[in-house]
């Protein structure tokens, strides 16, 4: 390169990285910030899930393995939308053309309900409730372990608040099945409800007529059946269904657990009385919807004699265990 008197200007190699270097330093700086961020997000988000994780146990509620991604995800959604809604609202107060508002907020909201269709119940994790001094310890322990005087950087605080809450995990799982030996094969929610325990493990809910005198089978799935299954079997999974009452909840309530919980399958018995609209469309709902879960749907009769229809759609006479019923199709 030559000056302005034609001189040759020596080479300097740094002199263009000058720009460089700074693109650089933010780039440092941006990278330990996001680090900094998530280093902090997770050891928050562990520590309010040791304290929870005793609460959503003795409520017979299930832990979701995406609670961590869920959180992370959330908040910027969570600022974009309130954000976009309050200009939104004061644009129209004011009569302000909001019409690039209004889309961005449904582009906003659309995002996040593709994101929350991509949820699963696979995601959640039962655990059955052990006693509660277990339960009053585990927090405990939590605020024990984070004050340590040895816990004193973020890595050590995460891997130490990580193993506590997989030992609180296994130490549920541990004295669910100890206690399984001891307790009976049989236990009834309700006069008109039990549940029979398989040896292995899995579970077979028999209904006699519990759904058909409720007001709201959904609701008394949700906050009864499945939380009392998950305090004392630890699992959301039921084998077998058995209906022995059919009616309109009855369909509304098979429909709603096969949505709910883990259902391989629905025995529902062959009925001669009458039914109402609105229960043959419960009952062809309720098939479309087993069939759309990939849940098996089979009707019997029971022990008394069938009518001609039920022995011309006879297939078996085999009965079925602990229950006089003869099973007929599948």
């Amino acid at each position: 390169m030559e000056t302005k008197t034609g001189a040759k200007k020596p080479f300097a190699p740094m002199e263009g990285c000058v720009g460089w270097g700074r693109h650089s330093g933010k780039l440092t700086s941006l990278i330990n910030g996001m680090s900094s961020y998530l280093t902090n997000f997770i050891q928050s988000q562990l520590a309010i899930t040791i304290v929870s994780f005793p609460i959503l146990v003795s409520w017979g509620l299930p832990c979701s393995g995406a609670t961590f991604l869920g959180n992370l995800v959330f908040p910027p959604f969570l600022i974009a939308f309130l954000m976009v809604s309050s200009l939104l609202f004061f644009t129209q107060l004011v009569g302000v053309p909001n019409k690039l508002l209004v889309q961005a907020l449904e582009c906003i909201t659309g995002a996040w309900h593709h994101l929350l269709s991509y949820g699963s119940k696979a995601w959640l994790i039962p655990c059955a409730k052990p006693p509660v001094v277990l339960l009053i310890a585990m927090p405990l322990i939590g605020f024990m372990v984070i004050s340590n005087r040895y816990c004193n950087t973020p890595l050590k605080r995460i891997l130490s608040m990580s193993c506590l809450l997989v030992a609180m995990y296994g130490l549920c799982i541990g004295h669910y099945h100890y206690q399984r030996a001891q307790e009976p094969c049989t236990r009834r929610l309700d006069d008109s409800l039990y549940v029979i325990r398989l040896v292995s493990n899995e579970l077979i809910v028999v209904d006699e007529g519990f759904f058909a005198k409720a007001a709201s089978p959904e609701k008394v799935i949700d906050y009864t059946l499945k939380p009392w299954l998950i305090k004392h079997y630890g699992s959301m999974g039921v084998k077998e269904l058995r209906i022995s009452k059919p009616s309109y909840r009855t369909f509304i309530a098979a429909r709603h657990l096969a949505r709910a919980c883990f259902v391989e399958m629905v025995w529902l018995p062959f009925f001669d009385e009458e039914l109402g609209k609105g229960a043959w469309r419960e009952y062809f709902e309720l098939k479309r919807s087993l069939e759309k879960h990939g849940v098996r749907f089979v009707r019997y009769a029971t022990s008394k004699k069938p009518s001609g229809r039920q022995r011309g759609q006879q297939h078996s006479k085999r009965f079925l265990p602990k229950h006089n019923l003869v099973q007929t199709a599948t």
